[in-house]
Formats: C-alpha cells, sequence, structure tokens
C-alpha cells in the first residue's frame, strides 16, 4: 500500500517536472519566435525607412532638375522671317540683345505676346466687319502658329541638350544618400502639354499675359489666358503656351509629350518632365524607386510701348467723312492707292534706295484698304494690351482730340495709354522727318479718294509691316524714333532702341485736298 503510494506520489512528482520542461520549452519558443519576429520587423522596418528616405531624396532630385530644365527653357529663342525674334518670355533690348543692321538692340517678343496681339486684332475685325483687317489677321494667325511649333521644336532641341546637365543635378541632390552614377538606370526628359479637361478652363494651367477687356467681348471670363486651350475667335483657334512669373512645380498627371519632326513639334508645349529610376538594394525585395516631376518655365512680362498712329489732317477732313469707320469702309469712295516698298535702304535718305511696287494688298489695292492696313499695324504694336471698347469707340466716334475740339492744320496722334486709346492734337509741322524705313511701305497716292468736297490725296507710310532681320530692313520693323517730337524728349541715349521704350511712329496718314483748299471739319 505505501509502495504504491509512493509510487503514485512519484508520478506526480516527474509529470510536474515534465509541464514545468514542456511550459519552459514553450516558453523558449516563443522568446525565440518573438527575437526573430522582432528582427524581421527591425528588418523590414529599417528597409522600409530606407525605401521613404530614398523617395524622398529622389523626388527632391527629380524636382529640382526639372525646375532647372525649364528655366532654361526661358532663354530659348527662334528668329522667325515674320516676327523678328521669339520666345517663352519678352525681353527688352540691352546691349547684350542682338542687333539690328542700324546698330541698335533688338527686343524679343514672346510668342504668348504675340497670339494675344493677333487674337485681339480678330476680334477687332469681326466687330467692325471689316474684310482687309480680318484678311491680315488670319494671315499673321497662320504664320503665328507655324512660328509657334517651330519654337516648342527648339525647345525639345534644348532640352536634349540640357539632359546631362539636369542629369549631374538629380545626382547631386542623391549624393548623401550614396547614390552614384551606375545606380541610376533611368533618366529622361520630356517636353510636352497638359490640356485643360474638356471645355473647363479652370482645371488649365495659367500663363502671365492678361485677357483684353471687357471679357464679354473677349469671350473669355479669366484674367488671364489658359495654356494649351483653345481660346477661338469665331473658326478661328487660338492657343498659348504654360509660363509663369517663375520657374514651378505642377502635377505630373494628364502630361501629355510632343513629338517633333526635324524643326516642326506636333504641337505647341513648354512643360518639363523628368522620368527617373534608381536601383538600390534596400532589403526586403526592394531593389529602387521610380520617381517622376513636371515643371514650368518663367517668363517676363511685355513691358514695351506701343506705337504712335500719326493722322495728318491739314485741310481737315474729308467731306462726308466723320470717323475712322468711314475711312475703313466706304469702298464706293475709295480710289486706286498703289502701295510701295523701299528697297536698298531709307527712302529717300540713302542715296542706294529706290521704291519697288508691293501688292501685299493685291495688285490695286484701294485706300479703304491703306487705312485698314495702317491701322491694324498700328494696333499690333500695342501688343493686345488695350481695352477692346476703347479702340471700337475710337473708330466708331467723330474724329477728333480727346481733350479738345479738333481745328484744321493738325495732326491727330492715337497712342495707347493705360489699356485706353489717347488721340492728341499737334502741328502737322512736328514730323520733319518723312524718310520711310528700309523694307517698309510708302505711298504718295494722287486722287486716293472721292469726298463730297473734292478728290484727295493720300500720304502713307507704314514703318512696322515687315518685322525682324529677315524681312524688315535696317531697322527691323521697329518704330521710328520720334525724340523731340509732339513736346517729349526721351531718356534714353543714341545707342539705346528709344522706340520701345518711349512709343515711335508705327504708321502715319496724311489726307490733302487737291487742288489744295482749305475747308472745315463737318
Amino acid at each position: 500500500m505505501r509502495k504504491r503510494s509512493a509510487h503514485r506520489a512519484s508520478d506526480k512528482r516527474n509529470g510536474q517536472a515534465r509541464k514545468r520542461k514542456s511550459k519552459g520549452a514553450a516558453l523558449l519558443l516563443f522568446v525565440v519566435l518573438s527575437l526573430v519576429a522582432f528582427t524581421s520587423c527591425l528588418v523590414a522596418s529599417s528597409a522600409l525607412i530606407k525605401l521613404v528616405l530614398l523617395k524622398s531624396r529622389a523626388q527632391t532630385a527629380a524636382e529640382a532638375a526639372a525646375l532647372q530644365s525649364a528655366q532654361a527653357l526661358s532663354t530659348v529663342t527662334i528668329e522667325d522671317e515674320h516676327f523678328g525674334l521669339i520666345g517663352l518670355s519678352d525681353l527688352a533690348p540691352s546691349q547684350n540683345s542682338p542687333k539690328a543692321l542700324d546698330g541698335k538692340p533688338l527686343p524679343v517678343t514672346s510668342i504668348n505676346t504675340l497670339t494675344a496681339s493677333n487674337r485681339a486684332s480678330l476680334i477687332i475685325a469681326e466687330a467692325l466687319g471689316n474684310d482687309t483687317l480680318r484678311r491680315l489677321s488670319l494671315e499673321d494667325s497662320a504664320r503665328l502658329k507655324a512660328a509657334a511649333l517651330k519654337l516648342t521644336a527648339a525647345l525639345a532641341q534644348s532640352l536634349a541638350k540640357q539632359e546631362a546637365k539636369a542629369r549631374l543635378v538629380y545626382l547631386a541632390n542623391l549624393e548623401a544618400a550614396g547614390i552614384k552614377d551606375h545606380n541610376l538606370t533611368k533618366f529622361v526628359l520630356k517636353l510636352g502639354r497638359k490640356p485643360s479637361s474638356g471645355k473647363n478652363q479652370d482645371t488649365a494651367v495659367s500663363t502671365i499675359t492678361p485677357v483684353p477687356k471687357p471679357y464679354n467681348l473677349a469671350g473669355l471670363s479669366s484674367k488671364y489666358y489658359p495654356a494649351f486651350t483653345d481660346t477661338p475667335v469665331g473658326r478661328e483657334s487660338f492657343q498659348f503656351f504654360a509660363v509663369g512669373t517663375q520657374s514651378a512645380l505642377l502635377p505630373v498627371d494628364n502630361f501629355q509629350e510632343i513629338s517633333c519632326k526635324g524643326d516642326i513639334a506636333s504641337a505647341i508645349a513648354s512643360l518639363v518632365k523628368v522620368d527617373a529610376e534608381v536601383s538600390q538594394d534596400l532589403g526586403m525585395s526592394i531593389k529602387g524607386v521610380k520617381n517622376s516631376a513636371c515643371a514650368l518655365p518663367c517668363a517676363l512680362e511685355d513691358r514695351s510701348q506701343s506705337g504712335l498712329l500719326v493722322f495728318g489732317l491739314p485741310q481737315g477732313m474729308p467731306g462726308g467723312y466723320e470717323t475712322l469707320q468711314d475711312l475703313l469702309s466706304d469702298h464706293q469712295h475709295a480710289l486706286n492707292a498703289p502701295l510701295f516698298i523701299s528697297q536698298g535702304g531709307d527712302y529717300p535718305v540713302e542715296s542706294e534706295a529706290a521704291l519697288a511696287q508691293w501688292h501685299g494688298l493685291g495688285a490695286t489695292p484701294k485706300s479703304t484698304n491703306v487705312f485698314a492696313l495702317g491701322f491694324y499695324d498700328w494696333l499690333r504694336t500695342a501688343h493686345g494690351r488695350y481695352n477692346l471698347e476703347s479702340v471700337l469707340n475710337t473708330v466708331l466716334s467723330r474724329v477728333q482730340p480727346s481733350a479738345e475740339s479738333f481745328r484744321p492744320g493738325q495732326s491727330l496722334v492715337y497712342r495707347i495709354k493705360n489699356h485706353s486709346v489717347i488721340t492728341e492734337a499737334h502741328s502737322v509741322g512736328d514730323v520733319p522727318d518723312q524718310k520711310v524705313h528700309e523694307n517698309q511701305i510708302y505711298t504718295v497716292a494722287w486722287s486716293a479718294l472721292q469726298a463730297t468736297n473734292g478728290t484727295w490725296n493720300l500720304n502713307f507710310r507704314d514703318q512696322v509691316r515687315h518685322l525682324g532681320r529677315i524681312a524688315g530692313g535696317r531697322h527691323a520693323g521697329q518704330s521710328m524714333e520720334c525724340d523731340g517730337y509732339f513736346g517729349r524728349n526721351s531718356n534714353f541715349s543714341e545707342a539705346d532702341r528709344k522706340a520701345y521704350f518711349d512709343g515711335g511712329i508705327a504708321c502715319e496718314i496724311i489726307l490733302t485736298l487737291s487742288p489744295p483748299v482749305v475747308s472745315q471739319q463737318n
């Protein structure tokens, strides 16, 4: 009996020992598994931390490369046969600027400024129902579209040359992470655009080019033109490049890369996108990161002064004519007014200069066509920075100064100041220099206008018809300097392009009665 009790006690003690051993083994297993799990978590956490840090640094590097590349696009220019020097930014003439044959520096006009000017001109043409103004606007529109695609191709070529430099910028930002050139498995710069979603212009990237007021006439409600979005006038489309007051980052979504064939692009574009891949073993089968960044270039605003339209009326207005619209639209009484171009120099001051007939308005232009040409080219110098109603009111209202009554023997000088057309009265003799610049337009047309009080002669010169060094002659189509004219003296030196800063004579129209008899304005 005692033996059985002792045996049972021994078994009980052995069972308790086995339980203790089992619990110890389980505890040990738990500790081991916990250590393994903790170690795995540490490894995973370390890999994730490395991934987050590398991704953040790589994104910063991509953004730096995109901004640097976009900034470089702001300085790209092309020389166009119709509009001269064109870029993304308006640049005032300085001593470092390209020079015309007259030795004076030339401005660079932004493609957006030219497009805005063209669009505003077409709005005016349509509002006045003037076929000549419409034709001139549409001709410029076609040429600008071609120039815009050439500029885009030049931007793409510039971007391709910048890729090596942008790659170095990217790697420099990743140097602290131990990333070397061999770790960078992909680095690509792309030129593209981000069109707005559907017809919603609020989703479009903006520009720095202001929409003229009133907005109902302009057909837009935004303060600035939207980029890569059609802003049509009638059936004619107009699109603008994306630029900002400074280079800035944009979301990469909806980016559309463009292609180029030679010197022509498939569509206009100005945005830069960086696509990069970095290879690095971060653990946990994480082998690297991919990232992208998008940026737009910066641009300066247009600061040029508009040209002047000089309307000389030594004997008053022709009988039956009261407004500029009368002169622009009265085809019934308009007579032939052949036009000429000055070739070989400024006519008549240079001995080699001569006049040749110019057929830019057809073989037999009428005086109404000549008035429209002068008005259009003068308005073009304002680059669309005017109130549309002010221009229309000036054309449709009685010809007279803004602040006083008109007297025969005066010249009316039209200028645009603070977005409004200002008309000033000056003496006809205030413009003693009667030369016409090389490659610009001139005529003295006898009996060009039949009025109720006789036949009138037309003197006309247009200094800004052909722009740039390729077609614009010695002065590259810049307005004629008029320092000292109209009671104004320039603060700029003879080496400066005074007309850019002060406003020069763009066009001059003089009407005289034949035979000369002084008449009062009707």
